[in-house]
């Protein structure tokens, strides 16, 4: 039977026993002579009063009911609690996934350890769930068995940049209902948790610094120009050796020994030698690895030609515009060379249409703009869009309205990949669409759509774990880890270069700290969910009983001894 104590400070009443036997090996005894006169008095030597004298321990009914009221006692106060096997306790445990945790993976785990081993006594079955603090993360681990929750977390890897856990938190309170417990391991204590959320950080504070950006552009055909940063998070001056490698060997280019002031940005840069167009920067490293290094690529992407045959004046001023405001956007040659037209007559390929301006004003709609759930317009403010769409038929099949005036289309998608168009139906002229940012982003988001068809491979870097839908491959990633990487998309290499750390915020740990509200649960838990001893009336009427007995036995001993 799997008993544990409620409160094992009771224990300490056990001292209790060395206590009542050193009072009998201590007491006085009274030797007893029988006598005939009473004249013999006179000359009975002077009682001894030393006090008391050890004494050899003898059976007596008195030690023995003082012993057994000790042990009763003990057992009172530490209150022993059982099992109630009828019962299951749910925990769910959500784990930071932050880059930050990867300086306090090991710690994380054997707190976890240490703190579910405590819970898990507190009944007979416990179902456990393991939840990442990302949302878009899959679970951990989801059953009865700790064991096997532990051996899940082996494979936890901290992979997200700064990221909301509320998501998570309703999500684990559902599974574990109102009885279960909560808790976010974590290495720094959040301001915003929610009250039923038990924090367990698992962090400290320690100096950091590391690379916080980089940036490279061509320096000549075949070389490679590099300007990258180096921050201090922390509040004293640090010296790092650094090395730049390159080459297809890894050899050293370069090495030296920088002084970073706290809370400060020092960069550095340079030119790799001819015939380098890829590099490495090496940190000296520290407890957080993820910005000790950070891979230098070359940027290069296939070439987006576009060629503007719209004879409206306002309109063909403004495409110009967007085209030399782009990177890798360029006019093409002639009409038929380009991969997307700027027009007011579309055909069958990829292009951006204008429409005719010359209606009636009483035909122009006016109103709010409202905006559809779309990639193209996600996270978009169209509130101080100035426009007024034009007439036209309304929406077909094949066409995905993106902004509404009015119930009229203003702006849409007409086509499939890769000779999808965007319709801008309104007057370019009589709108502020020159300075409004939205529209230029929409515009923006349509051609780099349109530049993952053409074919080629684009070099560079990106951040770890950033979406690279950009090549084509809608389900492609960067890796979590900084490095290499190329991405292949039917048959075709579309992105060769590197990925690097890049959430600063992340690495600063000078707000890290410790907490544990699991300590005080765990006891609490074991009280509510077990079964109290159903004997503890007994114990207390016997404990009675040998208090009473006891000075019974003393009682009639003395009465003897007179």
């Amino acid at each position: 039977m799997d008993v544990m104590l409620g409160q094992p400070l009771g224990l300490w009443m056990l001292l209790g026993i060395p206590v009542v036997l050193a009072i009998h090996f201590l007491q006085s005894r009274t030797q007893r002579i029988e006598i005939s006169t009473l004249f013999l008095l006179d000359h009975v030597p002077e009682e001894n009063r030393q006090g008391a004298v050890l004494q050899r321990l003898r059976h007596s009914i008195p030690l023995w009911l003082q012993l057994l009221a000790v042990l009763l006692a003990t057992i009172l106060l530490s209150k022993p609690m059982f099992l109630r096997q009828d019962f299951m306790q749910s925990i769910a445990l959500v784990i930071d996934n932050s880059y930050s945790m990867t300086a306090f993976t090991r710690e994380a785990r054997e707190t976890i350890n240490h703190e579910t081993h405590a819970l898990d006594r507190a009944t007979a079955r416990t179902a456990w769930y393991v939840l990442s603090s990302d949302p878009t993360r899959p679970a951990l681990y989801a059953g009865d068995d700790r064991v096997a929750m532990l051996d899940a977390l082996t494979a936890w890897s901290p992979d997200s940049g700064e990221h909301d856990p509320s998501t998570t938190f309703a999500r684990a309170k559902d599974l574990v209902g109102p009885q279960g417990v909560v808790a976010f391991v974590t290495d720094h204590v959040p301001s915003n948790i929610p009250p039923y959320v038990a924090v367990v950080s698992v962090g400290e504070s320690f100096e950091q610094a590391g690379f916080a950006g980089a940036q490279t552009w061509p320096a000549s055909q075949d070389a490679l120009h590099w300007r990258v940063a180096l921050l201090n998070y922390g509040a004293t001056p640090v010296e790092r050796s650094w090395t730049l490698e390159g080459g297809a060997d890894g050899q050293a280019l370069a090495n030296n020994v920088t002084r970073i002031e706290p809370g400060r940005v020092r960069v550095l840069e340079g030119t790799t030698p001819p015939g380098v167009k890829r590099a490495r920067l090496v940190l000296q490293s520290d407890r957080f690895t993820l910005d000790d290094a950070v891979y230098l690529a070359r940027p290069e992407r296939p070439l987006l030609r576009t060629a503007i045959t719209v004879a409206h004046e306002p309109s063909r001023r403004w495409a110009e515009r967007v085209i030399a405001a782009l990177p890798d956007l360029a006019p093409a040659a002639m009409p038929d060379d380009a991969h997307i037209a700027w027009t007011t007559s579309p055909g069958d390929g990829a292009a951006i249409v204008f429409y005719d301006a010359a209606t009636n004003e009483s035909e122009r709609v006016y109103g709010d703009v409202l905006a559809e759930s779309h990639p193209l317009v996600e996270d978009l403010s169209w509130h101080d869009f100035m426009g007024r769409a034009l007439p036209g038929p309304p929406p077909a099949d094949n066409e995905q309205v993106l902004l509404w005036i009015d119930e009229q289309p203003l702006v849409f998608v007409r086509g499939t990949p890769p000779n999808e168009q965007l319709h801008l139906r309104f007057d370019v002229e009589e709108s502020n669409a020159a300075r409004h940012p939205s529209l230029f982003l929409l515009v923006h988001r349509f051609l780099e759509q349109q530049r993952t068809h053409i074919p080629g491979t684009e070099t560079g870097m990106a951040e770890l774990n950033q979406s690279m839908a950009r090549t084509g491959a809608s389900y492609a990633r960067a890796p979590t880890l900084p490095g290499w990487f190329t991405i292949e998309h039917e048959g075709v290499t579309r992105f060769d270069g590197a990925a690097n750390f890049a959430e600063t915020r992340e690495a600063d740990f000078s707000a890290a700290s410790s907490r544990n509200d699991l300590e005080d649960i765990s006891p609490e838990r074991a009280q509510t969910l077990r079964r109290a001893d159903p004997l503890a009336p007994l114990w207390l009427a016997l404990l009675g009983l040998t208090v009473v007995g006891s000075w019974y036995a003393i009682a009639r001993e003395r009465n003897r001894a007179v």
